[in-house]
């Protein structure tokens, strides 16, 4: 499923002309937005996706990668 939705995703920015990297950005959960309800009247804690983001394309050495 991931993957799937992955894939999309590139998909919809290449037909949009926008960045890969910009579309994902675009769509994150702000930490702002800190508390979300749930179906099961739980709330979750929004993470530092943004942060996650920027790690995981630092130490896969995104723009050498791209290149």
């Amino acid at each position: 499923m991931t993957f799937a939705v992955e894939r999309l995703v590139d998909i919809a920015a290449t037909k949009l002309g926008i960045d890969r990297v910009s579309i994902r950005r675009r769509n994150l959960i702000s930490p702002t937005r800190c508390l979300t309800a749930t179906r099961s009247a739980c709330s979750t804690t929004a993470g530092r996706y943004e942060d996650a983001m920027d790690i995981a394309m630092r130490i896969a050495d995104w723009t050498d990668l791209r290149a």
